[in-house]
């Protein structure tokens, strides 16, 4: 959980400065921590985050990756 955190920030860095790349490569990172803990939503959504990265669909990212932040503040809410 605490990596994770420093991650989004990251992907979000990326999707500003529309390094769709760099954000689908970290995006992949985070995707593998979710699946080692069982996070099939968290999992899913990011698997689609990076995806929309490598189509080069940033609008559509960012507002995947605003889904999955809430999805994430709600399950460190909840740890």
């Amino acid at each position: 959980l605490e990596g994770t955190d420093d991650s989004l920030i990251k992907i979000n860095s990326a999707l500003a400065a529309q390094d769709l790349a760099q954000a689908s490569n970290t995006t992949h990172e985070v995707k593998g921590y979710c699946g080692m803990f069982k996070q099939d939503d968290l999992f899913q959504l990011a698997g689609l985050i990076e995806n929309h990265c490598e189509q080069g669909e940033l609008a559509s990212a960012k507002n995947l990756l605003n889904e999955f932040q809430i999805l994430f503040n709600e399950l460190k809410a909840n740890y």
